[in-house]
């Protein structure tokens, strides 16, 4: 079984190059987590063949640091 973790640090970026679906394509993973997408989830495009997408957003776009 293949998991794969990937920071994308803005899933927008990584399709605007073109990285995802030969990713996708080349490593085929069974589980792949995301993180660090910097969008909500009707910004990101979900059509991989063979894959179930789940989403877990943060309400806000801010994140709300507390006081040290």
């Amino acid at each position: 079984m293949k998991l794969y973790s990937w920071n994308v640090n803005g899933i927008r970026a990584v399709m605007r190059k073109e990285l995802f679906h030969p990713f996708l394509e080349s490593e085929q993973p069974d589980i792949l987590c995301i993180q660090e997408t910097k969008a909500q989830p009707e910004e990101i495009i979900t059509n991989a063949d063979g894959y179930h997408t789940y989403i877990n957003s943060a309400d806000k776009k801010a994140i709300l640091v507390p006081p040290f």
